[in-house]
């Protein structure tokens, strides 16, 4: 992530959606904030919600490891100083459990492709947007 060019919003990309998992599972949004636009990334927002939450209601997201690799990284985008790359993304089973330990909700394991659009603000890689590819 120390390099600014297509190969820096790569490392950016998967490091943001790997980290998914931590933010859900401990409610630290330090990093997350740190390196997300709240502004303009409503898929950032949604998860920050979401783990406090998590938090406030005292259930446990236990699981949901994300492995995440980028399948397609397009030109810059010279309007927004923006790199968007599709990112296959497998995400592990994962269940949401109340503080009694009993589970609240589960899921099965998933994969998918989402469109990431990260940009470099001079001094670090942000995360703009997420949401699903398109085909093209």
């Amino acid at each position: 992530m120390d390099r600014t060019d297509e190969v820096g919003a790569a490392a950016a990309a998967t490091y943001f959606l790997e980290l998914y998992p931590y933010v859900k599972g401990t409610g630290d949004l330090e990093e997350w904030n740190a390196l997300s636009f709240p502004e303009e990334c409503e898929f950032c927002v949604n998860l920050a919600k979401s783990a406090t939450d998590l938090r406030s209601t005292g259930q446990t997201f236990v699981g949901g490891e994300v492995e995440a690799e980028v399948s397609r990284a397009y030109e810059f985008d010279t309007l927004y100083g923006a790199y968007p790359l599709d990112v296959a993304v497998r995400q592990a089973e994962l269940q949401i459990l109340a503080n009694d330990g009993n589970v609240v909700s589960a899921e099965p394991e998933t994969s998918t492709t989402l469109r990431v659009v990260v940009i470099h603000d001079g001094t670090a890689w942000r995360l703009m947007d997420v949401g699903e590819a398109s085909a093209s």
